[in-house]
């Protein structure tokens, strides 16, 4: 799993200054009053402290099921993380002090399944679970038939300031943007060129988060948008690309799987 720094680049002076630079006073005012407070969730680093572990297999209860969406089949282990280690008085999203949250998602190659948050028939293709003090011990579950897990790394879980996505819905209703034409949107400063160019470097390069704001997903075919929980994928990040997979955009920092 490919995880960058994230502490230089997410912070709250490196977002207010690019608002303020090319917004009106009143609009920069607004977008910076929409930043929220995240952890990233990133492969750790020599002396970094460890709270949790991107891809491997879950330790799960005996009596808790591996998550399975239907005839979809079973969900792919992303993440686990120790509620411990997160910065919970920083975050705003309510989280419990202890336990693990581990966190599940139906990876399809070729899109056939796609997880859309306007679509509620489709959420148990992202499943997070809470798992009780002390299951760090439990032994390692292996993983149902047919499914790959995604190579494990440690992961720390680092603080940080998440902007929304061009395409937030927060974003749209902060601005009245869903009330504006296709090409009014895009000519509407806080969707020009010039300000999303001047946030490009501004992005996190944890690969998934908590808290903060879930970045759109669209699939190449179906154009569904698509979230990932409070977690996210990050795709235009420096040193990572983009690459298709199955007739979809997929960013690079997919975890790896363990061969067979």
């Amino acid at each position: 799993m490919v995880g960058t720094d994230t502490r230089e680049n997410t912070g709250p002076d490196a977002l207010h200054t690019p608002a303020r630079t090319h917004l009106p006073t009143d609009l920069a005012d607004r977008w910076t009053a929409l930043l929220r407070p995240a952890a990233h969730l990133r492969a750790a680093g020599a002396g970094d402290p460890v709270g949790g572990q991107l891809g491997g297999l879950p330790r799960l209860p005996e009596d808790m099921e591996w998550p399975v969406w239907g005839a979809h089949g079973p969900l792919s282990f992303v993440a686990v993380v120790d509620c411990a280690a997160l910065p919970v008085d920083e975050l705003d999203i309510p989280l419990r002090p202890e336990g693990r949250l581990a966190f599940f998602y139906l990876e399809d190659e070729e899109c056939e399944a796609v997880v859309d948050t306007c679509d509620p028939d489709t959420w148990a293709g992202a499943r997070l679970l809470h798992l009780p003090p002390g299951s760090a011990g439990f032994p390692e579950r292996p993983a149902p038939e047919g499914l790959t897990p995604f190579s494990g790394r440690a992961a720390d879980g680092p603080g940080g300031t998440e902007r929304p996505d061009s395409e937030s819905t927060a974003l749209r209703a902060a601005f009245g943007l869903g009330a504006l034409s296709v090409m009014e949107r895009y000519a509407h400063p806080v969707r020009s060129g010039t300000f999303q160019e001047a946030l490009w470097d501004h992005r996190a390069g944890a690969a998934h988060q908590i808290g903060g704001h879930a970045v759109c997903r669209t699939p190449w075919r179906s154009r569904s948008p698509r979230r990932r929980w409070a977690t996210r994928s990050a795709g235009r990040t420096r040193g990572w690309r983009r690459r298709r997979r199955g007739g979809c955009c997929w960013p690079s920092s997919t975890p790896t799987r363990t061969p067979a």
